[in-house]
């Protein structure tokens, strides 16, 4: 394993980067920024146009969606940030 900074490009469109204290979500020139204290996790769905879900403390309290490429490997690489 690797040591922070990471970034993974998640699609054409969208990017992920940790640098062992901010997750960073790029994506559709929006930008989310939740700290590690936010307890950040990424939720991945299926289908044709898979998104990407970043949750925040308890499930619904905070909830981004973005598109990413199921075939880029990105929820593997996610696991390891």
């Amino acid at each position: 394993m690797t040591t922070p900074p990471y970034e993974v490009l998640a699609n054409d469109t969208t990017l992920l980067t940790f640098d062992g204290r901010v997750l960073e979500l790029f994506g559709f020139g929006d930008a989310h920024r939740p700290h590690i204290w936010q307890e950040p996790r990424l939720e991945f769905g299926t289908g044709r146009k898979p998104r990407m879900g970043t949750v925040i403390g308890q499930p619904g309290v905070s909830r981004r969606s973005l598109p990413y490429d199921p075939e880029r490997g990105v929820a593997e690489t996610a696991t390891l940030m």
